[in-house]
């Protein structure tokens, strides 16, 4: 609010110099002030910022006017009700079904969400997804932990079975090599 009044004052070069920043980024904090003034059923005023942050946030190639009239919209008529929401819009907005279904009437982000096609899960990638997270779930084991376990015969135990595990997998998984061919 004070960069917009500053550049109603003193113009935007001025303004820009006064505030140290630069001409596009003085254009920028205008252009959400200006979009703030939109959101008028929010029931603190200064979260309109906010709001229209977050709106401004979602890329220039993506943001028609015909999208930034259907937020305001539905943020004023409160079926948006959490500005991080607005963040959704991304994939949304992407697929033409889902834009086509979140711009209409009965249209709201979260059933616009169901209209994006899910990737088909790749058989074969499946094992190695769930591989992939289990070595995750080890890597976030604090060490401080891992230290507390030293000596102890259980988790050996255990870690020994995970290996034997791994290299029977690898084994599984391992093109046959020459003298299993004769």
């Amino acid at each position: 609010m004070v960069a917009y009044r500053l550049v109603d004052l003193v113009g935007r070069a001025s303004a820009a110099n006064i505030l140290g920043i630069s001409i596009r980024e003085l254009g920028k904090l205008v252009e959400t002030f200006q979009m703030s003034k939109s959101f008028r059923s929010l029931r603190d005023p200064g979260a309109a910022i906010t709001w229209a942050r977050e709106l401004m946030g979602v890329s220039k190639s993506l943001l028609t006017p015909s999208v930034i009239e259907a937020v305001i919209e539905k943020v004023n008529d409160k079926r948006i009700t959490n500005s991080k929401d607005l963040r959704k819009l991304r994939p949304i907005l992407r697929d033409p079904v889902a834009r086509e279904h979140f711009l209409s009437d009965e249209g709201d982000i979260e059933s616009a969400l169901l209209r994006i096609p899910q990737p088909d899960p790749d058989p074969k990638g499946q094992p190695l997804a769930e591989l992939d997270g289990a070595m995750e779930a080890m890597r976030r084991i604090p060490w401080t932990t891992l230290q507390e376990l030293r000596g102890d015969e259980d988790a050996i135990r255990r870690i020994t079975a995970a290996e034997e595990l791994l290299r029977s997998l690898r084994e599984a998984l391992s093109p046959p090599n020459e003298q299993s061919r004769r």
